[in-house]
């Protein structure tokens, strides 16, 4: 029994020591501990940062918006015809390959402008925020650059712009670019400007600007100036300016009340308009089919003369006067105008004359001087006070026929060959000259006094001269085949030509005089009491364009049933201008080179149109607003890209 019970249990303790002995085997040395293992090395991870809205900071002046760099550049190329470097390529120039490789084209590039300061010490921040296809990828590129951290999760790229040199001063100082987390579709940007700008403006750049979402049918461009940061700098200076600009004046010689006035009056109005001003917008709108863009000038206030010039005949804005409309269809150019208030203009035209009075002393005797001025300001510049209407054209197959002939080699003797040159110069000139069309709203006798009155007075001074070369002009009746209305005023300008000499100074023969005319003529029907005015150098054309335009009723062709004027037919403004590819072409007619006129086919008549419409004042324009609206079609960019190349 005690073998049992005290020999049982030491069994049971040494039993699984010998298996597990037996299981190990014979005794091995000891291992040597092995060194601890290195702990993974900790990395700190990056703070968070904030994109939610800030507001806009004060004193913000411009704010500017390129929705998609890359197309709207690539649109450029395809509007002129010829090859144009797009945003990417330019990128490429600027910043290099590296850099260009990681910034996202077709995302919006933002850009802010802050004024501040006073008026003495004015100080202006500005920061462009450029979008990144990724934090990562940028930093790859940029890794030979020092890499500062900033807040809110910037990064400081210093070297990026270069330091100013010697010759450039100050020019580059303080410039900073910083890749920054974003808000909106980039989730990354590059942001650079100068050192106040990066921490006053980079926040409201990438956090409200970029978040603002691209809406269809939103610009491709858009940009806005706001005047109010300015305000209270030009008001302090308002009364400073004229004294200031007056003392400068006094310092020159020669410098006359007139002068004086006019220029201290104007300065003092654009002062004005400027404290006027509200905000300026512009936006771009580009398509395949070409380009749109629309300016609205808003006003807090309208106490500028600038201002209420601007701003007057929201009421009066309609379609094109019927006038225009019926033009000849070989129109290039024309413009035209509503009623204005002759009293916004009374004042610039005094000081206007004043300065005319001023100028001609000593220039004019008294009389002629006094009369010339006169003429201009109180009778000529009315005219156009009630509406007028301007076109220009020409006949572009008798223009290159002409044009041409001077050039052909003929046969003919010396003499006989400069005579028919100086022939064929003057026959190019009348066609090249084309025909001017005018209608006035005004009574077509007081237009013929006008008219009468500048002849008399160049008559005058042409014999005050003495010169048997001078032009010529008289009134004469209008030549019967004409078919010009009875009461017609006929205006000819007679101009000399120079005489050809041989070799030892004599006279061998004197060139055809060219002679142009100019035709006052009564308005037809319902406007009688209106007047035409036409222009030219080929008297039959002049007439035939004349009275075609000249007749409510007239039907045919005109330039109201082109088709390149849809544009123009269905605006509306109080007034504008237009202008075709055809009016390239003719300034490079002057200079004798019949090459364009190849240049322009089927899109000759491409028509680029520019109007302006006032509107009522409203909540964020309390003084009134002006909205500027310019059409080029891609075809008249295009033709008119090939004209000037030729």
């Amino acid at each position: 029994m005690r073998s049992f019970f005290f020999g049982a249990p030491r069994a049971a303790l040494v039993l699984p020591v010998l298996f597990t002995l037996a299981a190990c085997g014979p005794n091995e040395p000891p291992k040597a501990p092995e060194p601890p293992k290195p702990k993974p090395l900790e990395v700190s991870p990056e703070p968070p940062f904030e994109l939610s809205p800030l507001p806009e900071p004060p004193g913000v002046v411009g704010i500017a918006r390129i929705v998609h760099p890359e197309s709207s550049s690539r649109l450029l190329g395809n509007w002129s015809g010829f090859p144009v470097p797009t945003a990417a390529d330019a990128l490429r120039e600027v910043v290099g390959d590296e850099l260009a490789s990681v910034i996202d084209l077709d995302a919006p590039v933002d850009a802010v402008v802050r004024f501040g300061g006073s008026a003495r010490s004015p100080q202006v921040a500005f920061v462009v925020s450029v979008p990144l296809v990724s934090l990562e990828a940028a930093r790859a590129k940029l890794g030979k650059y020092k890499l500062s951290p900033m807040s809110n999760g910037m990064t400081k790229v210093e070297g990026l712009v270069p330091e100013a040199g010697e010759e450039e001063g100050a020019k580059e100082a303080g410039k900073v670019c910083a890749l920054s987390p974003s808000a909106g579709t980039s989730k990354a940007r590059i942001v650079c400007g100068d050192a106040p700008g990066i921490e006053a403006l980079a926040g409201f750049a990438v956090r409200t600007l970029a978040a603002k979402p691209v809406a269809p049918g939103d610009p491709d461009i858009h940009a806005e100036v706001r005047a109010a940061p300015f305000h209270d700098a030009v008001t302090s200076m308002r009364t400073l300016l004229p004294a200031l600009v007056g003392g400068f004046l006094d310092s020159k010689n020669g410098v006359g009340l007139a002068t004086r006035e006019i220029v201290e009056g104007s300065i003092g109005d654009l002062a004005d308009f400027a404290v006027d001003s509200d905000k300026l917008t512009f936006d771009l709108y580009a398509t395949p089919e070409g380009a749109k863009t629309q300016m609205r000038y808003a006003f807090k206030s309208h106490d500028a003369t600038l201002t209420k010039i601007m701003v007057y005949g929201a009421d009066k804005v309609g379609p094109p006067p019927a006038t225009l409309l019926r033009m000849p269809p070989e129109v290039d150019f024309g413009a035209w105008s509503r009623p204005t208030d002759k009293g916004l203009f009374e004042r610039p035209r005094k000081l206007l004359g004043a300065l005319l009075e001023e100028s001609f002393e000593g220039e004019l005797p008294a009389a002629e001087r006094h009369a010339l001025v006169d003429g201009f300001v109180s009778h000529t510049l009315p005219l156009f006070e009630g509406g007028w209407v301007f076109a220009h054209g020409f006949d572009v197959d008798a223009a290159r026929e002409k044009v041409g002939a001077m050039h052909k080699d003929d046969d003919a003797p010396g003499l006989a060959a400069e005579k028919l040159t100086e022939e064929r110069k003057k026959a190019a000139f009348e066609q090249v000259a084309g025909f001017t069309l005018a209608h006035l709203q005004k009574p077509q006798a007081e237009v013929a006094q006008v008219a009468k009155d500048w002849v008399a007075l160049a008559t005058k001074l042409s014999k005050a001269k003495k010169k048997k070369d001078s032009p010529t002009v008289k009134v004469t009746p209008s030549a019967a085949s004409l078919a010009l209305p009875a009461k017609t005023v006929h205006v000819e300008i007679t101009v000399p030509r120079r005489a050809h000499t041989n070799e030892k100074g004599k006279v061998t023969f004197t060139p055809s005089p060219i002679v142009c005319h100019l035709y006052v003529v009564p308005g037809d029907g319902a406007e009688a009491d209106t007047s035409w005015i036409g222009a030219g150098c080929d008297a039959k054309l002049v007439a035939a364009k004349l009275l075609a335009s000249r007749n409510p009723a007239s039907g045919g062709q005109n330039l109201g049933s082109r088709p390149e004027s849809r544009e123009l037919v269905a605006s509306s403004s109080r007034s504008g201008l237009f202008m075709t590819p055809r009016t390239l072409a003719w300034t490079k007619l002057i200079d004798k080179n019949a090459g364009p006129l190849g240049a322009l086919g089927k899109d000759a008549f491409a028509t680029a149109l520019f109007i302006t419409t006032p509107e009522a004042p409203s909540k964020d324009a309390p003084g009134g607003s002006v909205r500027s609206t310019m059409v080029i079609p891609k075809a008249a960019m295009g033709t008119g890209v090939s004209v000037m190349m030729r």
